[in-house]
């Protein structure tokens, strides 16, 4: 029994140990492993640099594949906190940006259903029309939004049928 779980043991540290060296190999030498690029830019509201928000990239399924925060007009796009970059195609793209949170408590107790800072179709991939395609070199991405603060609404009524 003991030499039996010994070669378990031994076989599964191999195991472990090629897999490290097959996830430290396809990292070497660059910030960006798993055949990620770099992506970043600087994203504009009425011409004038976003102080902060978000930036997302949406695969053709919708889900949410980047994120990128935005300090001071610039964004880096990193696929998890750890993993920067951009795995190369195209995506859509949405950027969001609070002055209300939804939810946030307001000073006279009410709850907040949201107030963003960029046009509501900005915040959804689907209706926002930015798009970003990603290169395998990289790409220096640069995003211009247009319009007025809005209030989250409600979902749309759904429709009677007659």
């Amino acid at each position: 029994m003991t030499t039996i779980r010994y070669e378990m043991l031994r076989r599964a540290r191999a195991i472990c140990l090629a897999m490290t060296g097959m996830v430290a190999a396809s990292g070497c030498g660059s910030g960006y492993p798993g055949g990620a690029v770099p992506v970043s830019g600087v994203v504009t509201l009425n011409g004038v640099r976003l102080d902060q928000g978000t930036v997302c990239f949406h695969d053709a399924t919708g889900m949410t594949v980047a994120i990128g925060m935005v300090e001071n007009g610039s964004y880096e796009m990193s696929r998890t906190e750890s993993q920067k970059g951009v795995i190369p195609g195209s995506y859509k793209v949405s950027v969001m940006s609070w002055i209300e949170f939804p939810g946030m408590t307001m000073p006279n107790g009410s709850v907040s259903k949201g107030l963003s800072r960029v046009p509501q179709k900005y915040v959804a991939a689907d209706t926002s029309g930015l798009t970003a395609d990603v290169g395998e070199d990289g790409e220096t991405i640069d995003f211009a939004v247009e319009g007025e603060p809005e209030p989250i609404h409600s979902a749309a009524p759904k429709k009677s049928r007659r």
